[in-house]
């Protein structure tokens, strides 16, 4: 059932729950209405229900938490029909299980999060902080889930990366990027300064069209990159 849309509050960040499961719908309003930077202005219980409330009112919100696993309609099927539209709110999604193969639809839909449900409160909330802000927030689980993925099945694959194409520092980077190195770390390594490895960054982003590092690894293991050295 849909809850429909609440009345908007100017300066709170607006959101939009969908999940099946009625229990957390009501914690997890509760929990956002119990803090006055956030405002739950609606809530559905699938995607379908979701989509039809959204497409008629989608300038009321500003952030949509959806779950993943969902009847009639699921949560990636929900955000691929989003994306075919200019919506401006952001999107993180609730996932319950390590499921390497939603994960990775995920990162192609350019999600601006993923959080596992058994997250606490102070996560959920720096998550959705992050996200409204424009940064990504991805679980600590759901990244070592990729990057464990792609270094089992790297070690498989063999042919070349094609367009486009990275120099050799750049794939240097992107590697020590999957590897878990931090800024300072890529640079005390490559002997460069910490600026250049973020100009770095910043041109592996720009070539391979991805919006952040988890979708790129995604891009790189698709690309070869991670083939036998």
């Amino acid at each position: 059932m849909i809850l429909g849309f609440y009345t908007k509050h100017m300066g709170q960040i607006k959101l939009f729950i969908v999940d099946d499961h009625t229990m957390l719908l009501d914690a997890l309003k509760f929990y956002f209405d119990e803090d006055s930077r956030f405002k739950v202005v609606g809530t559905a219980n699938n995607g379908l229900q979701a989509l039809k409330a959204i497409q008629s009112n989608s300038g009321a919100f500003d952030l949509l938490i959806t779950d993943i696993l969902m009847p009639e309609m699921d949560g990636i099927e929900l955000i691929s029909k989003l994306s075919e539209h200019d919506f401006k709110f952001k999107i993180l999604a609730l996932t319950m299980m390590l499921d390497n193969n939603a994960i990775k639809e995920l990162l192609r839909l350019d999600v601006n999060g993923v959080l596992f449900k058994s997250a606490g409160k102070p996560e959920l909330f720096d998550a959705v902080l992050k996200v409204n802000s424009g940064t990504s927030y991805y679980s600590p689980e759901v990244v070592d889930s990729v990057m464990n993925h792609l270094k089992l099945r790297g070690s498989k694959r063999g042919h070349e990366m094609s367009e486009p194409t990275l120099t050799k520092r750049e794939k240097e980077i992107l590697h020590m990027v999957i590897e878990e190195y931090s800024n300072s770390e890529i640079a005390d390594q490559l002997c460069i300064s910490h600026r250049t490895v973020e100009a770095h960054k910043h041109n592996i982003l720009e070539k391979t069209g991805r919006k952040n590092f988890a979708g790129l690894a995604i891009w790189a293991f698709e690309k070869g990159l991670f083939s036998d050295q």
